[in-house]
């Protein structure tokens, strides 16, 4: 049943439009990436030799996507499809077999190397006398019990994703090789000048102790000397419970973090009150981007530097 939905989801409803996929130019082949971090990415190996598309509008939940019509429209022409993995975006290998396309799936965060971390654990995930749902009912559902997949957030993880994004396009289109070799050397070095950025502005924080709004900056903290106090949302999407919250205000009083965040691809509310209840300031930090001010890679890295950073 829910596989059926999906399948009239991505080859119905035509007039469903997103953003991020428009239908690319005939004369370029086309890749396309799951979230905004990567895209970026690929779109600047890629130069002029590709077209990439995006397929999760910016602005959206990466937890709870499952596609458009145009979305499948799109991936039907792909000759590679770039994804995180690590039960992060896997709607992205969905959308590819339901669009009857070929697209060569790349995870990338298969072949990151170092330390993974784990997802944050949480004993009051639920609210008190509610059963967690059963995998397969309701709304699609995410594994947020194993493997953090935002890798994205550490800047020397990023740069062992770009050899292998090179290496994936250049065997797609081996006529562009040598483009998308100059291409990667250009963005490491911008990305070697962005860590040392990132990491001269967030060392100079007095406080680095914080809430966040769910477990997706563990990578950013461990990179740039950050520690995360509590997550507001242990399950993104998922309201927490009156008695998790008293926990957190534990935390709070205790350990005395710079601020509790919030992120714009999620209800901020349940941070509004912990902010109010605890006497903390509320923040952002973004962990996707694409939208204005933060379309592009180091826009995005810098805006969360600058948001942890500000007096």
């Amino acid at each position: 049943m829910k596989r059926a939905l999906l399948l009239l989801l991505l080859v119905g409803c035509a007039c469903n439009k997103s953003k991020s996929t428009e239908t690319p130019a005939a004369d370029k082949p086309v890749v396309v990436a799951s979230i905004f971090p990567l895209h970026d990415l690929v779109r600047r190996i890629g130069g002029n030799a590709v077209e990439s598309k995006l397929l999760l509008e910016p602005g959206k939940s990466e937890h709870n996507y499952a596609g458009t019509a145009k979305d499948a429209k799109v991936v039907a022409r792909a000759k590679v499809a770039f994804l995180i993995g690590l039960a992060l975006d896997e709607w992205t290998e969905k959308i590819v077999t339901a669009s009857g396309g070929s697209a060569k799936i790349v995870e990338l965060g298969e072949i990151v190397g170092g330390k993974l971390i784990p997802l944050p654990r949480f004993e009051e995930e639920h609210k008190e006398g509610e059963k967690p749902e059963p995998e397969g009912e309701g709304e699609e559902h995410h594994d947020h019990s194993g493997t953090d997949p935002h890798l994205w957030l550490s800047i020397p993880k990023v740069k062992q994703m770009t050899p292998e994004i090179e290496k994936a396009l250049a065997e797609a289109f081996p006529e562009s090789k040598a483009v998308f070799a100059e291409n990667r050397k250009k963005l490491d070095g911008e990305l070697d000048a962005l860590h040392e950025e990132v990491k001269k502005k967030v060392g100079g924080m007095t406080n680095k102790r914080i809430i966040t709004f769910h477990g997706s900056f563990g990578y950013f903290a461990e990179e740039y000397g950050v520690e995360i106090a509590a997550v507001v949302e242990p399950s993104p999407g998922k309201e927490p419970s009156a008695a998790y919250l008293r926990k957190i205000l534990g935390a709070v009083a205790e350990k005395k973090p710079l601020a509790v965040f919030t992120e714009p691809q999620l209800d901020p509310k349940p941070a509004e009150v912990l902010g109010k209840e605890g006497g903390l300031a509320v923040r952002q930090l973004d962990p996707i981007g694409g939208v204005p001010g933060r379309d592009s890679y180091e826009l995005l890295m810098r805006f969360n530097a600058d948001s942890l950073a500000a007096p």
